[in-house]
C-alpha cells in the first residue's frame, strides 16, 4: 500500500471518530418533527440508548470510510504530483 492511501484511510477514521456524535444528532434533528431542537435530540438519544447511541452504526461507517478516503486521497495526491511535474516540465519544452 502507498503511504498516501494509508494516510487517507487514517484521516477517514479520525474524521468519523470525531464527527460521529454531531452527525448522529443532526440526523435525529432532521428526521424528527418540525422544530426539533438539538438539545432535545441529545437528551432523546441518551435516554434511549445511552452514550453508545451516539456511535450507533460506527463500524459500517468505518468500513466504508477507510477505502473511500484512502482511494480519494491517493488519487488526489497522485494527480497533484503529475500536474506539478507537468508544470515543471511542460510537453514540448526541451529538458536541460
Amino acid at each position: 500500500l502507498d503511504l498516501r492511501a494509508i494516510a487517507g484511510g487514517v484521516a477517514g477514521v479520525v474524521e468519523w471518530s470525531t464527527c460521529m456524535t454531531t452527525d448522529t444528532i443532526k440526523t435525529r434533528v432532521q428526521a424528527g418533527p418540525l422544530h426539533t431542537r438539538y438539545v432535545d435530540a441529545v437528551k432523546g438519544i441518551y435516554a434511549e440508548t445511552g452514550f453508545r447511541g451516539f456511535y450507533r452504526g460506527y463500524l459500517p461507517i468505518l468500513l466504508r470510510a477507510v477505502p473511500v478516503n484512502a482511494s480519494s486521497y491517493f488519487i488526489i495526491e497522485t494527480v497533484n504530483d503529475a500536474l506539478a511535474r507537468l508544470r515543471r516540465h511542460p510537453p514540448g519544452e526541451e529538458k536541460s
